[in-house]
């Protein structure tokens, strides 16, 4: 038997060498390109290419809404929180201090790094995705579809319509 293979004490050179301030920020803005393109993309052809997932859609939410209890709305309710921009935020805001109390500079800058991308390109695929409401902007429609099993007693008017079909 031998002995168990030893790690080698790390390089001291490539600990000093920390990418530079133009190469993360390349990063960040060719990560939130291609993550922008890729789910813009796949948002027009799911939106106006394949009209049955429009109408599976309209289906599952219907089912949803006459299929409600306040124990599932008390579940949907809290994931929205936690789904919802504020909700991010929060959390991340909590797991960045954790991490900087524990040291961990670099997790810390890559959650700041990750979730400002995550949310400058939600923003980009909402609004060119889905169309603004009449005479509105569109506030974010994840978290307000989200609630609507949770906020309203009757089906929304695109639930109530297509179960009358």
């Amino acid at each position: 038997m031998g002995t168990a293979p030893s790690i080698p004490p790390p390089d001291s050179a490539d600990d000093q060498r920390k990418p530079s301030v133009a190469a993360t920020a390349a990063t960040l803005v060719v990560s939130y390109a291609l993550l922008s393109a890729v789910l813009v993309g796949m948002g027009l052809a799911l939106t106006h290419l394949l009209g049955p997932v429009a109408r599976w859609d309209d289906h599952v939410n219907s089912w949803f809404a006459s299929h409600r209890t306040s124990g599932w709305n008390a579940v949907s309710k809290d994931g929205t929180f936690i789904a919802n921009t504020l909700g991010i935020v929060v959390v991340g805001v909590v797991v960045t201090a954790v991490a900087l109390l524990m040291r961990w500079g670099r997790i810390a800058a890559l959650l700041v790094c990750a979730l400002a991308v995550e949310i400058v390109t939600f923003v980009t695929v909402n609004y060119a995705v889905r169309p603004a409401p009449p005479g509105g902007t569109t506030p974010g429609l994840h978290a307000v579809h989200l609630q609507l099993p949770v906020r309203t007693r009757r089906p929304p008017r695109s639930c109530s319509t297509e179960a009358s079909r």
